[in-house]
């Protein structure tokens, strides 16, 4: 897989519930490199639920949501003691394709330090010290990651009976679909965002019917495909 010479970062998107944790966790061990769910580090930013900061308003949920994703590309090291490259593999909220500053971080604009990223104080110590940073460094704006972008896919039927399912357990739909018609209002969203990630993502997979293993070596399959290692050179190039 010789993209990840170049850099250790591959981003799952896709819609709410196509699966991006489940499947980004075996994505991961198969390539013996690091899980992290972004939204884990939204919470660990704000110290509230993405869901609870949706609700204060959509901005101030896309707002920390970039910051989580800058610190994350700020804090992945791609260099182990013995100068080997460990991946890691980042699973991405459904919507960060409507999040004007995350996209730019993935477009380009990479990941810097802490520091830089975040101007609270208590927020950066209290990142640094989380457990789940353990081995990783900043790294410098010279070395900023190129993220490999795969898209997961299912279909709006498949994602919405998940979301029910959730709701069931939480006694709430996600807020981003509280209306009049929920089912319809989600159709229209996840149909939009499909085709957004379509277009950004270096090569879409297709997950119906098939389980978080399946799709996980399928990945890693792809991954070695001289067609995606040629797109990705195309991304990774001055």
């Amino acid at each position: 897989m010789s993209h990840l010479a170049e850099s250790p970062v591959i981003i799952l998107v896709g819609p709410k519930h196509a699966g991006k944790t489940s499947v980004g966790r075996v994505l991961a061990a198969l390539l013996g490199g690091r899980f992290t769910d972004l939204d884990e580090y939204v919470e660990l930013l704000s110290g509230k639920s993405p869901r609870s900061l949706y609700k204060e308003g959509a901005e101030v949920f896309r707002r920390v949501e970039a910051e989580a994703l800058g610190a994350l590309l700020g804090l992945i090291t791609d260099q182990m003691p013995n100068g080997d490259k460990v991946p890691a593999v980042i699973a991405a909220g459904g919507g960060l394709v409507d999040n004007r500053d995350a996209l730019a971080l993935l477009n380009g604009g990479g990941g810097c330090s802490l520091e830089k990223r975040l101007s609270d104080r208590k927020t950066v110590d209290r990142i640094s010290a989380d457990k789940r940073f353990k081995d990783m460094g900043a790294m410098s704006d010279d070395r900023k990651p190129v993220p490999l972008l795969v898209n997961l896919e299912v279909s709006t039927a498949t994602a919405w009976a998940r979301i029910e399912r959730s709701a069931a357990c939480t006694g709430e739909l996600p807020p981003f679909i509280n209306t009049a018609d929920p089912q319809e209002t989600h159709r229209l969203l996840h149909e939009r965002r499909a085709a957004a990630y379509r277009e950004i993502a270096s090569f879409t997979v297709q997950g119906e019917g098939k389980t978080p293993e399946e799709l996980g070596r399928e990945i890693f399959q792809a991954m070695s495909d001289s067609r995606i290692n040629s797109i990705y050179a195309t991304l990774i190039s001055p």
